[in-house]
């Protein structure tokens, strides 16, 4: 209210301002943001996101909790609190470069060891690292996408076993070989 020299209120002064733009922006965010969650926990390859302050665990798809081999009670926590062997083989240290000079980083075939329950168990995993931004372009943490390649390496790693004790004992007998294409008739 308004008061004349008198103390009767004479007018009603009412300021208003337009916060239209703020809030379409506000939801604007919201919707992005849920976006990004849905995308991350429907995709068809392991995914989480660490935020920047002791790589808590902001969001991690049932795919990345297998990979981890862990449950949902590490959202929110400390990544190498539950997986402190990550840390000892070099994680740690790819991360902080993500975070620190804003550059991507890609592995493939990485191995990485666990030990549960006393027994060993050796992972292979293809995977990016990827600074994760928020609206004004400040790192915050990092997006990791990761494959499992267990099975492809291990198979492979049979394989090459396999073709060289046949290549030794060829060698060690003394024994020619050859091919020959039966399609082709072609003979090596």
């Amino acid at each position: 209210p308004m008061f004349d020299e008198n103390g009767e209120v004479y007018a009603i002064l009412d300021i208003v301002v337009d916060v239209t733009e703020d809030v379409l922006a506000q939801n604007k965010v919201l919707e992005s943001e849920k976006s990004l969650r849905n995308t991350i926990l429907r995709a068809p390859v392991a995914m989480c996101i660490l935020l920047q302050q002791n790589f808590l665990v902001e969001i991690a798809n049932n795919r990345m909790l297998e990979l981890w081999q862990v449950d949902d009670s590490i959202l929110g926590k400390p990544f190498f609190d539950y997986l402190p062997e990550a840390r000892e083989q070099g994680f740690e240290k790819l991360l902080f470069e993500v975070i620190n000079e804003g550059k991507s980083i890609s592995a493939f075939e990485r191995h990485f060891t666990r030990k549960i329950n006393g027994e060993v168990h050796k992972v292979y995993v293809d995977f990016v690292y990827e600074p994760f931004r928020d609206s004004d372009n400040h790192i915050t943490g990092v997006i990791v996408v990761a494959h499992d390649v267990t099975m492809q390496v291990l198979a492979r790693q049979t394989i090459e076993n396999a073709e060289e004790r046949a290549r030794l004992a060829i060698e060690a007998a003394d024994l020619g070989v050859y091919e020959l294409n039966l399609q082709t008739q072609e003979l090596i």
